[in-house]
């Protein structure tokens, strides 16, 4: 029998079978709109179809501002997104993140088919890009021959960095014969050794574009030994190659500004050092000759013999103190052995008297306590004996003998009743015996 669930389980499920799915999250869609609402809110609800079947659309308000066109019911559009569910109403609909109008869409297909291809493989990581020289002295520049951005690209390197040497490798950049030759002029640059390319075109169309979206102009920019930077059309147009290669400029010229130092700016930070390096050269010249000068107005550059004179009359005087406290050492020394003898000697008899004195102690001590063992064991000799004539036992090996009742000793016949239990006590051994008549001794 079919375990029967609730309608939110169900859709909860085919929801999660969907997203789940990774071909549903990322297709693009070509059909005509239908039932076309821009909402106040800024989403867009509708319908595409085509002939055979429809499938219902949503794209919101974040999505839906990047449309350039004014959407409306008969438009051939092509979508990009991913299919999900609505819970609430159980729909399956595409949650679209693009839209554009049919004509050129096979290429958009195809674009974010090969996008999704080379993410997948990683050409865009972070991890593969190459930095770019500081300061470069060679610089490669791919681009078409009597372009705009050719001459964009050279009048901005000549007028930042005109200290490079730059080659240009020129090439077809749109056309069939355009992709097979960005490859070889990409080769080339390698060879050459450049610190880095330009790799550039003006706008255009996305057909005009396709070169740089071709699959073997992708692989020659991934695996160019030198850095690259691209900068293909304007900076709403994106291709494949700015992904992959190094940097992504928004023009050629932003290109050719991002991988050079402003000369203008490096020529102010050099005169900056320049006066820097001055002002500290004067401020030391003028410290130097404040010393100088000090030095010249001293006595012992006007008369220099009587400087000598001074510093040997000084010389005299520590030479004297020098001596005079070797001889200080010397007595102190010979003072110092007396003394360690004399105080040799009296320790030594003093240790002879402390010894003896130990001695005497020593047998006081040892007879002292002798006598206080002695009487110890005396008075411990009296008390046995005293013991043992007051023991019980020696009252009992007379004939005496002790009577308990329930354990305790009986001291009187008051303390017995007839038919009581008594323990009698002997020297040598103990009986029980019944009590059957009980006789007070007359007063």
């Amino acid at each position: 029998m079919i375990k029967a669930i609730s309608v939110s389980e169900f859709v909860a499920n085919l929801k999660q079978v969907i997203d789940s799915d990774e071909s549903f999250q990322n297709v693009a869609l070509v059909g005509e709109l239908s039932n076309f609402n821009a909402h106040r809110s800024g989403h867009f609800y509708f319908t595409l179809k085509d002939k055979n079947a429809r499938i219902a659309c949503v794209m919101f308000k974040f999505r839906s501002s990047s449309v350039i066109f004014k959407p409306k019911d008969g438009d051939q559009v092509i979508i990009v997104g991913k299919l999900s569910v609505f819970e609430s109403s159980g729909t399956v609909q595409i949650y679209a993140d693009k839209m554009m109008l049919d004509g050129l869409g096979d290429l958009h297909v195809q674009f974010e088919r090969l996008k999704k291809e080379y993410l997948d493989k990683g050409y865009f990581d972070e991890s593969n890009k190459i930095p770019f020289p500081k300061y470069p002295r060679s610089i490669a520049v791919i681009t078409g021959p009597n372009s705009a951005a050719y001459a964009d690209i050279h009048r901005t390197l000549s007028e930042r960095w005109p200290f490079a040497k730059v080659y240009d490798f020129l090439s077809a950049v749109q056309g069939v014969e355009s992709a097979p030759m960005l490859v070889t002029q990409i080769d080339e640059a390698n060879k050459t050794n450049v610190e880095l390319i330009i790799l550039a075109r003006g706008g255009g169309s996305i057909e005009d574009l396709w070169s740089f979206n071709d699959s073997r102009v992708i692989e020659a920019v991934f695996t160019s030994k030198i850095p690259i930077v691209s900068g293909v059309g304007h900076e709403s147009d994106t291709t494949l190659v700015d992904f992959v290669s190094d940097y992504r400029a928004a023009t050629p010229t932003a290109a050719a500004v991002h991988v050079t130092p402003d000369q203008a700016e490096l020529k102010k930070d050099l005169q900056n050092y320049k006066n820097k390096i001055y002002l500290s050269m004067i401020q030391h010249y003028r410290t130097e000759k404040e010393r100088l000068d000090t030095t010249l107005k001293s006595s012992y550059i006007g008369n220099p013999l009587e400087y000598i004179n001074l510093k040997i009359q000084k010389l005299d005087y520590l030479q004297n103190r020098i001596t005079y406290h070797i001889n200080r050492f010397d007595t102190y020394k010979k003072d110092m052995h007396q003394f360690e003898l004399r105080t040799k000697m009296i320790l030594l008899n003093r240790f002879d008297i402390e010894k003896r004195q130990l001695t005497q102690l020593d047998q006081r001590l040892v007879d002292g306590l002798l006598g206080s063992l002695n009487l110890k064991k005396k008075a411990y000799i009296d008390i046995i004996k005293l013991l043992n004539v007051l023991s019980p036992l020696q009252l009992m090996s007379r004939g005496y003998t002790l009577s308990y009742k329930d354990g305790n000793l009986i001291k009187t016949v008051n303390d017995i009743e007839i038919n009581d239990l008594l323990e009698i006590k002997y020297k040598d051994g103990s009986v029980l015996t019944r009590v059957e008549k009980r006789m007070k001794n007359e007063k």
